[in-house]
């Protein structure tokens, strides 16, 4: 188990809970042996939020550019776009 949490001194603290979609600044994962697994890969994602100390644009254009992907994949699979805001909203509260 390892317990990574966004420090709420950080000047970019408040950016970088919004980009995660989250009021958590401290989550705990199970971090395994295969790496290929979700909750493993969600740590490694989520320290790349807490090391980060340059220019929040950065953050801001990568999380656009992953959420655009993301998008333009699930439309070219025939699925609507409301059902992709649908489905993000579920996994973003």
């Amino acid at each position: 188990m390892i317990t990574c949490e966004i420090d709420p001194t950080d000047p970019l603290f408040a950016v970088k809970l919004e980009l995660i979609e989250t009021t958590k600044n401290k989550v705990n994962f199970a971090i395994r042996q295969n790496f290929t697994i979700d909750t493993s890969y969600s740590a490694l994602s989520f320290l790349r939020y807490v090391v980060f100390d340059e220019d929040p644009s950065y953050l801001i254009l990568a999380k656009t550019q992953c959420v655009n992907a993301a998008k333009d994949q699930w439309v070219a699979s025939g699925r609507s776009i409301e059902d992709f805001a649908k489905q993000k909203q579920i996994f973003t509260g």
